[in-house]
């Protein structure tokens, strides 16, 4: 796994950041076009590497996911595709159309709190998930796709 961004995937999250407000809605929803997608991919990114896909989850992001995956189809490379699918599957199972809840997806703290079962499952979705992130084959070539894609965006 990458410690650091490649120059203009770090450079426009650094750009974005000298802007953020104290609320994360208030700070993504003021983000457009190349720097949005930075972050969008950054959060992610972070996130995943720091405490796996649940983490990205539990800290809030969930609620951005579909514009994520709108960031990933528009960079339609294999390894972004792949995520989409992967994103797409870990989330599906409580990720409501429209939900505000927290700014997490659909039923998530009540499956949480009251199905363990079911959270036992999603579980070991996150574990799957994770490690097909922290790969370095798919994680390399993800990196590698994002940069390419931002730089061209901002050329």
């Amino acid at each position: 796994m990458s410690e650091t961004k490649t120059s203009v995937w770090q450079s426009l999250m650094d750009y974005a950041y000298e802007k953020r407000a104290d609320n994360k809605h208030e700070f993504m929803a003021s983000l457009q076009g190349v720097e949005r997608a930075a972050v969008l991919l950054g959060n992610l990114n972070y996130q995943v590497e720091n405490g796996g896909i649940q983490q990205f989850v539990d800290n809030g992001y969930g609620c951005y996911v579909q514009q994520l995956l709108g960031v990933l189809a528009d960079i339609g490379t294999p390894s972004c595709l792949e995520l989409a699918k992967r994103v797409r599957e870990f989330t599906k199972c409580w990720m409501k159309k429209g939900s505000t809840d927290r700014g997490f997806l659909g039923d998530y703290w009540n499956i949480r709190n009251d199905n363990e079962e079911q959270w036992e499952s999603m579980l070991v979705m996150a574990d799957e998930f994770d490690e097909f992130f922290y790969e370095s084959s798919f994680h390399d070539r993800f990196m590698a796709d994002v940069e390419a894609f931002l730089t061209g965006l901002v050329k």
